[in-house]
């Protein structure tokens, strides 16, 4: 008899499943980066966009002016979706 052999279950990897990269420079020259949690929980079905967004900018207001520059990439795309500079929102360059 054989007994049913079970799947690992395959849960979502911060690098490779992010849908954002947000790279911060600090005042006192540190230099972070993180990429977006787009998921509720480690198991979860589906991705969103937003909820990693809305993560980013809690990092960002909790940051403060102490981020001195900040921008977030979209990692399939490779373009800039967004720069902060000491915690405040900064217009984006349309010419490349």
């Amino acid at each position: 008899m054989s007994a049913g052999v079970k799947k690992k279950r395959r849960g979502w990897r911060i690098q490779r499943d992010s849908y954002h990269k947000l790279c911060v420079r600090f005042e006192d020259g540190n230099k972070r980066t993180r990429y977006s949690i787009d998921w509720r929980h480690a198991y979860s079905k589906t991705r969103d966009p937003a909820i990693g967004f809305v993560n980013f900018r809690r990092m960002i207001k909790r940051w403060g002016a102490r981020g001195k520059y900040i921008v977030i990439y979209n990692l399939a795309t490779d373009s800039i979706v967004a720069k902060y500079y000491k915690g405040e929102e900064v217009e984006l360059d349309d010419d490349p």
